[in-house]
């Protein structure tokens, strides 16, 4: 993106939000106006409220300035291919140019993009465009058993989402444990991305341990997560930790009455119109009541 304005556009209308949904509280109708189409740049602290608003940080504001025209094209034909607005040319175009930039940035924000786009399109087309292959997880494992720590979104991101799509149970264990996952809370409060991700790492991970039969481990990222979770009342998350815990309790002692519990928390989640999240929930009840096979990869949402 070349300015500011592209990024209030762009971003604004990729998350279906108003214009007040953005300015409201912040700026008035006008000023916001002139702001999205270039006339005016806000002062830095107005910058700042919009870009929380948005969901984003300076960092990612970096990031995006200096953006690439690939990732641009990419971006304009990722978006269309999540509402189904993609013929089957234009995914064979999208292909190309997540190819291309696996190729031209070799680093975790490449490798991101080319893996979600390669995942969405076999998706929508089976029989066209093919999953992920093995050399496509062995340059996942290999990424991550070079790194030391976890510090970055896009490696936050690329960890969260793809590690039960590229690594076996025992292999994400083994990483999970030597990487320094750090708190998701020593972030500004404008970080909610970041903090979100570092949620999601533990979550799933949790589910590919309980997939695995794995309880003790289960139950040990739950503790972390718990220690988190009481620095700050994170609403989502704890009820994703519940959800979990009710999970591990259940299969240890096949109490009926605890997926009653599960039912209340998915209607939390349909009642703060967060569909997702709820048929996750639903496709666990959907396992302990019914015997259905527990798939990880199924409670992950590929941003």
């Amino acid at each position: 993106m070349e300015n500011f304005s592209d990024i209030l556009l762009t971003v604004r209308q990729q998350k279906q939000m108003s214009q007040k949904d953005v300015y409201g509280g912040i700026v008035s109708r006008s000023t916001y106006y002139r702001f999205e189409k270039g006339k005016i740049e806000p002062e830095i602290s107005t910058m700042a409220e919009l870009l929380t608003r948005l969901g984003l940080s300076f960092k990612d504001l970096e990031n995006e300035l200096f953006i690439p025209e690939l990732f641009r094209t990419r971006n304009k034909l990722i978006w269309k291919l999540k509402n189904h607005e993609l013929k089957l040319a234009d995914k064979a175009k999208l292909q190309k140019i997540s190819e291309s930039i696996k190729k031209n940035y070799p680093g975790p924000k490449g490798m991101f993009f080319y893996l979600t786009t390669k995942l969405m399109l076999h998706s929508q087309s089976p029989n066209e465009f093919q999953p992920l292959n093995q050399k496509d997880k062995n340059e996942f494992k290999d990424y991550f058993e070079r790194l030391e720590k976890i510090e970055f979104q896009t490696d936050f991101k690329l960890f969260s989402n793809f590690l039960t799509y590229c690594l076996t149970y025992e292999q994400s264990k083994e990483i999970y444990s030597k990487l320094v996952i750090i708190d998701p809370y020593s972030f500004e409060n404008e970080d909610l991305n970041y903090r979100n991700e570092v949620h999601r790492i533990h979550n799933n991970m949790c589910d590919y341990a309980i997939e695995n039969n794995d309880l003790t481990f289960a139950k040990l990222i739950l503790r972390i997560q718990k220690e988190y979770l009481n620095i700050h009342n994170d609403m989502q998350y704890n009820l994703l930790h519940q959800v979990s815990e009710i999970t591990i309790t259940f299969l240890e002692n096949h109490d009926p009455k605890l997926i009653d519990a599960l039912i209340k928390i998915k209607q939390i989640f349909l009642d703060a119109n967060d569909k997702p999240t709820a048929q996750i929930i639903q496709s666990q009840y959907e396992k302990l009541m019914f015997n259905k096979t527990y798939l990880s990869s199924d409670h992950i949402v590929i941003d």
